[in-house]
Order: C-alpha cells, then sequence, then structure tokens
C-alpha cells in the first residue's frame, strides 16, 4: 500500500527508459488505487487480498504445492511466517499465543543452505530450458518430430552438467540417478 513514485534518476534515462518507467509507475498506481477503493469501500476483499500477500498464504500456498517447489521453500515461508507471528491481527485477537513451531539455530540456518542450494538448482534449470528453447521436454514432453532432436540435446546438457557440477565419482553417481531426462 506504498503511494507510487518515479525513480530518482528518472530525469536522466533514456526515452525508452523513461517509457518504461513511467508504464510501471502507472500500473503500480492503478493497483494502489484499487486497493485504496477496496480498503474504503469493500473490507473483506481488501482484507483477502492482504492476505494473499501475507508470509501466512505462503505457507500455505507452498505446502500445497511442496512436490513442485520443494521442501526447502516451504520451510523458509515457516520461518518467515515465525517472524510475523506476533503482528498477525488473529494472533492478537486470540491473546498473542507464541508461535507453534521452534527452530534452533543449526535448523535455521540448514533451513537457509537448502534454500540456497535450491535456488540455484533452479538457476540451473532455468538455464537448461533456456539452453535448449523448444526442445525442453515441458512437463515431460516433446513434439514427436523433435524427439530425437531433443534426445541429443539433452544428452549434450547432461555431459555439460556433469562436467560443470561433479566433481568427485559420488558425485557423478548422484548427478546421474537424479537426471531427469533419461530413459
Amino acid at each position: 500500500m506504498e503511494k507510487p513514485t518515479l525513480p530518482r534518476s528518472f530525469d536522466g534515462m533514456s526515452k525508452n527508459g523513461k517509457s518504461a518507467a513511467l508504464a510501471r509507475f502507472f500500473d503500480k498506481a492503478l493497483a494502489f488505487f484499487f486497493k485504496t477503493l477496496l480498503q474504503k469501500h469493500v473490507e473483506p476483499v481488501f482484507q483477502a487480498l492482504a492476505f494473499q500477500e501475507s508470509s501466512a498464504a505462503e505457507v500455505l500456498l507452498f505446502s500445497r504445492r511442496i512436490f513442485e517447489i520443494g521442501e526447502a521453500h516451504a520451510r523458509s515461508s515457516i520461518i518467515a511466517l515465525s517472524n510475523q507471528w506476533a503482528d498477525l491481527p488473529r494472533v492478537k485477537r486470540h491473546g498473542s499465543p507464541p508461535f507453534p513451531l521452534s527452530l534452533s539455530n543449526a535448523e535455521l540456518r540448514e533451513v537457509e543452505e537448502e534454500l540456497r542450494l535450491a535456488m540455484r538448482s533452479q538457476e540451473v534449470m532455468n538455464a537448461i530450458k533456456q539452453a535448449l528453447g523448444d526442445l525442453f521436454p515441458e512437463k515431460g514432453v516433446v513434439r514427436h518430430d523433435q524427439y530425437d532432436e531433443a534426445k541429443a540435446a539433452l544428452r549434450q546438457m547432461k555431459t555439460e552438467i556433469l562436467e560443470r557440477f561433479a566433481k568427485s565419482p559420488q558425485e557423478r553417481a548422484a548427478w546421474e540417478k537424479a537426471w531427469p531426462f533419461d530413459d
């Protein structure tokens, strides 16, 4: 619910930069005024939208999609929720009970490292998708006429990934086992 502002460097931007900055500004302004209108006239809808942007909603979303996004993201969203727990209106209305989970510093570091590794793996997968373009098997499917070409591209990508990331025979075996694109 922050009022949108133009970037400080707006006056020094190129014509294309100014155009893009103005487009972002107007998009944000429209969203801001829409939320303000909802807050003043349709409070339940505003509260629902605000909830969708909260850590509590993120926990629900991630837990529902845990097999897609992985446990690391779900656990990190729970930690974010624990940091905001005391400020949640419903928690305040119920006498501010403590957050129902507690994590040690070692567990917090573990979650942080898992999240870092999960994000790194997403970056690698995105790089593979980008490198393969239309040949990437989205949801495990490629066009029939591209099957042989896609298999060859995936074999080449696997070789590159193994060379780049497998530092030992054990790591190579783990990569071989985890590679999702073999028959």
